[in-house]
């Protein structure tokens, strides 16, 4: 989001076990100059629940606008608002 406006909505592969963003590499390439190089997981378990790993970002990860703690999963659900950096 920026100005309270949704930038992007992306849908989710549920067929692997792990998504990478990152800011120029990764299965989702995040648009934005403030994100690590590999900013952060989105991990899929059995049964297609999703979780979201902060990999040490530099900025930051956000949930439901509350910023992440690192290397700890945090469980998605659909409407989530994710920001990155």
């Amino acid at each position: 989001m920026r100005d309270g406006q949704i930038i992007e909505e992306f849908s989710i592969d549920k067929s692997k076990s792990m998504i990478l963003l990152g800011r120029e590499e990764g299965d989702i390439v995040l648009g934005n100059p403030f994100c690590s190089r590999e900013h952060a997981i989105l991990q899929i378990k059995e049964g297609g629940k999703v979780f979201l790993y902060d990999l040490a970002s530099k900025q930051g990860t956000f949930l439901n606008n509350k910023i992440l703690e690192p290397f700890k999963y945090y469980p998605l659900r659909n409407g989530d608002v994710l920001k990155f950096a």
